[in-house]
């Protein structure tokens, strides 16, 4: 498996736990043990309002301005649930319109707005479109102006209809647009706030066919606020912590690694040779394949070790409770896998599509070889201090770099006493 399916099926896993529990909650726990827990009604707003506030905090302003919409929308269903629902009133048929069309076609335009941060009136400009229209609905549905239900509900559609009648007729057009702009959202920028946003969609859309049921109506909506806080919490961690081109741990990380490290322990410091020049050569491009590259192979080391992307093309390793002699033989297998890998060159000349016919290929592309540098010390004594360790692995690197390069050296600490 994949490491990006790999993560992808890693990040899900909560939802899928979690949309688990909300089915196991609304099959085999009565309704009436559900009404009993107090305010159970309003969980839904606190999670989304949690959400909503993640999501300003941390500068996500897709799910922001998604859950903004989700807020009233539950709101209205709530409002409606508080009486009899009966399927063909008023209130009933616009608050289902607010679900199945106000919110997908909102959250559809949003996607073609430019994003800005913090308070703007770009933000401003949002939020008054999104107030106005439910201040509308409102006045709609308190005054009962009953000739919006020829917009919302045209008659000469509802023959070729296919949802359920609670669905106004126009949503056949609404819901597929909004669920098909946001998988290919997803195809452009993959993102796992995406992925909910669409995960989300599915669910409002799939509790309307449970309109009836109040308990229903507040797991989905509580799920979705659970779910986009986690969402949102895990990806402002990746950001801090997880370096975006290598996806390997950053140096954050690599300096809380060595806070922890005690008794005894090696550090590696790895060195891409001759990276400079292969930029000037080749181009960032170029350059960002092979630390993609390289860090792919980082990422494999065995002993334990861990690795980071220290900065610009080095690399470090700590490995916990292990002296040099145990992970030399690790380090080498390493350097010797990435020397012998062949770095493939894009061809210049290559078409950005995939032709329908395969064609022999007149000129091969053109092979580079890559290789690293290693420089490795570790505690040689019990107290020895981790800042100090790293330090003497750097100065074994630039001493490995100084003899020629795609070679290891160990450099013995001696600041510890």
């Amino acid at each position: 498996m994949s490491y990006g399916i790999s993560k992808l099926l890693q990040n899900l896993m909560p939802v899928l736990v979690l949309f688990g529990l909300m089915i196991f909650t609304y099959l085999f726990v009565s309704e009436e043990k559900i009404h009993a827990i107090p305010y159970f009604s309003q969980i839904p707003l606190v999670t989304l309002g949690i959400a909503v506030f993640l999501s300003w905090k941390f500068n996500r302003i897709n799910s922001f301005y998604f859950l903004t919409l989700c807020l009233p929308v539950y709101a209205a269903q709530v409002f409606l649930l508080t009486y009899p629902v009966d399927i063909n009133s008023f209130a009933t048929q616009l608050i289902v319109a607010i679900a199945c069309l106000i919110l997908p076609l909102n959250a559809t335009i949003m996607k073609t707005w430019r994003l800005a941060a913090g308070i703007s009136f770009t933000n401003f400009k949002r939020l008054l479109f999104i107030s106005s229209q439910f201040a509308l609905l409102y006045w709609l549905l308190k005054n009962e102006q009953l000739i919006v239900l020829k917009y919302i509900n045209p008659e000469m559609l509802a023959p070729f209809s296919p949802l359920p009648s609670v669905f106004p007729s126009s949503s056949i057009f609404i819901i597929p647009l909004a669920i098909l702009v946001q998988i290919y959202s997803i195809y452009k920028k993959p993102n796992i706030l995406e992925i909910h946003q669409l995960i989300a969609l599915i669910a409002i859309f799939t509790g309307i066919f449970f309109i009836e049921h109040l308990h229903f109506t507040v797991l989905v909506y509580a799920g979705i606020g659970l779910m986009f806080s986690i969402a949102v919490i895990q990806e402002s961690y990746e950001m801090a912590y997880i370096d975006t081109l290598t996806r390997l741990p950053g140096r954050r990380t690599m300096e809380e690694e060595l806070q922890k490290l005690s008794g005894c322990f090696s550090i590696a410091m790895l060195d891409i040779d001759h990276f400079k020049k292969l930029n000037d050569n080749y181009g960032h491009d170029v350059g960002d394949q092979v630390l993609r590259m390289v860090a792919k192979h980082i990422r494999r080391v065995g002993g334990g070790g861990k690795p980071c992307r220290y900065g610009g093309e080095e690399f470090s390793i700590i490995f916990p409770g292990k002296m040099v002699s145990q992970v030399m033989p690790f380090l080498e297998i390493l350097r010797d896998e990435i020397a012998t890998t062949p770095f493939a060159l894009r061809n210049k000349n290559r078409p950005k599509e995939i032709p329908s016919e395969r064609q022999k290929k007149k000129t091969p592309s053109k092979l580079i070889s890559v290789t690293v540098s290693i420089g490795i010390s570790d505690s040689h004594k019990k107290n020895a201090d981790s800042e100090e360790v790293l330090k003497t692995a750097d100065k074994a690197l630039y001493k490995a770099k100084k003899l020629g390069r795609n070679r290891s050296i160990y450099m013995k600490n001696t600041s510890a006493v």
